[in-house]
């Protein structure tokens, strides 16, 4: 890999330039939460949990589909 400042070659897991001692990665990765990946992700299926269990459109996950029952019937 080479540096983004100065061009060097160093190595990729180098979080800063033994050149020009320029940081080669952000502070902290940006990530969403796996929750609110989720929610995205459900929101866009257009579909309720109602509707995705009654048409098997779940994963065939044991756990999964007991997780869509407990959620309709918590309700």
């Amino acid at each position: 890999m080479k540096c983004i400042e100065c061009g060097k070659k160093i190595d990729v897991l180098d979080e800063m330039c033994h050149y020009c001692g320029v940081m080669q990665y952000d502070e902290e990765p940006v990530k969403l939460p796996v929750l609110q990946r989720r929610a995205n992700r459900e929101k866009t299926s257009g579909f309720s949990d109602d509707e995705i269990l009654a048409m098997g459109l779940y994963p065939k996950d044991e756990k999964y589909k007991m997780s869509l029952i407990s959620k309709i019937v918590g309700r």
